[in-house]
């Protein structure tokens, strides 16, 4: 289990829009569920689309499109399959393994949540302030970029 990883997602990470404009409840359930499962830098996050479906209470369809949502606006990409594997021997037990960017953050926080998240992501101000930064997509808007520790650890 990884704080950081949970913290981020619950706090800062961009989820995808549902139907109605507003951020996809059911997409951050799952991505909450996934950073249970990654390291602090927010990687090898491996954990079955069945364990996603038990945590959120959630379809496995929903799941899974949820999964792809969140690939798709670059929130989580495959991790290695190399560490899936050092981690769990059976081939036939392995899940897709996720890795996710905890260099992005939703860009609808306005000063006081800024003040608020302030303590637990120092320097967050100064970053989502910062003119021209990146998005998902390389071009302004959208997200910024945490420095985070490369310590890995892999839950099953």
């Amino acid at each position: 289990m990884s704080v950081e990883a949970i913290s981020w997602a619950l706090n800062l990470a961009p989820v995808p829009a549902d139907r109605g404009g507003q951020p996809s409840t059911a997409c951050k359930f799952v991505l909450v569920g996934l950073a249970n499962h990654a390291g602090p830098d927010g990687t090898a996050a491996f954990t079955s689309v069945a364990t996603l479906v038990r945590y959120t209470g959630l379809s496995e369809r929903t799941v899974r499109t949820c999964l792809d949502r969140l690939a798709a606006e670059g929130i989580i990409a495959p991790c290695d399959p190399n560490i899936v594997a050092a981690w769990i021997k059976r081939a036939d037990r392995r899940p897709q393994g996720w890795d996710l960017n905890l260099s992005l953050a939703r860009d609808d926080l306005d000063g006081a949540a800024v003040a608020l998240l302030e303590h637990q992501f120092p320097g967050l101000a100064a970053r989502l302030a910062a003119p021209g930064r990146p998005g998902a997509d390389g071009r302004s808007g959208g997200c910024h970029h945490h420095a985070r520790g490369r310590r890995r650890r892999g839950c099953g």
